[in-house]
């Protein structure tokens, strides 16, 4: 899998991207959960890594759950499904012998209530927020 930092993508991005291992289950319409863990997160979507192949395009909702800090420094888990589009693949193509994907979706329709908690946990992860 090749690095996906390049300054085109970046320029693209409004938001800055966070490392961040989270487990996730992702749904396509009417499949099986697929097991994914996820490499980075930012307001506009997720990379993550996974064993199978998603054809581009392809709506998914993404489960996770993220750790936000109270104001007194108390954590909570908050459980999300977001809305996301599949915008990049690699390999490109499905492939026999390839056990890893990386795949790179763009979050839409994001509910406000789900935006705010997402939001906190970034700024949290970036040292920013409390």
């Amino acid at each position: 899998m090749s690095e996906h930092t390049t300054s085109e993508r970046a320029e693209r991005r409004r938001t800055p991207r966070v490392k961040a291992t989270h487990e996730l289950v992702l749904h396509a319409s009417g499949g099986d959960g697929i097991s994914a863990t996820s490499v980075d997160l930012n307001l506009g979507g997720i990379y993550c890594t996974l064993a199978r192949y998603i054809p581009l395009f392809t709506k998914i909702q993404v489960g996770m759950s993220l750790p936000v800090a109270d104001e007194g420094g108390q954590q909570h888990m908050y459980d999300l499904v977001l809305e996301g589009v599949v915008v990049r693949m690699e390999p490109e193509e499905p492939s026999d012998g390839c056990t890893a994907y990386a795949c790179a979706m763009a979050f839409v329709n994001l509910e406000p209530e789900a935006e705010l908690v997402l939001a906190k946990h970034l700024l949290q992860m970036l040292g920013e927020g409390s």
